[in-house]
């Protein structure tokens, strides 16, 4: 019974930290007035490290499940940022520029989530 016991909690540990530790790491493009949105629907949480590769700014948006969409500000070129983002929660990356955008991205938790594109007047932050 102790064994069985045991195993159990190992299996039960092993498996956990397997999702914990779930990381991807992908170069994404993002065309003028397009934004990259990360995280529509049901995911779990994740961090997200980001990189702004290209010559032009990147604004960061943040939605909750609520659909309260705030800005984190600006993502300037050469510019690393990390986002800790939450269970149901997206972020997306506004391209601002004339010209095609590039981030560096990599993230690690919670990798089973969508992504995809939108066009520029679909994100607005709500006022303050």
């Amino acid at each position: 019974m102790q064994k069985l016991l045991l195993l159990a909690i190992i299996c039960l540990a092993s498996g956990t930290s397997c999702r914990i530790f779930s990381h991807l790491h992908s170069t994404t493009t993002i065309e003028p007035a397009r934004s990259f949105v990360l995280g529509e629907g049901n995911h779990g949480s994740y961090e997200a490290t980001v990189k702004n590769i290209s010559k032009q700014d990147i604004e960061v948006f943040i939605s909750d499940k609520n659909a309260q969409t705030v800005s984190l500000g600006l993502l300037s070129p050469k510019v690393s940022k990390t986002y800790k983002v939450a269970s149901n929660t997206k972020v997306a990356f506004k391209n601002l520029g004339n010209a095609t955008a590039y981030i560096e991205i990599e993230l690690v938790g919670d990798t089973q989530l969508s992504m995809g594109y939108k066009d520029n007047s679909e994100i607005k932050a709500v006022k303050e």
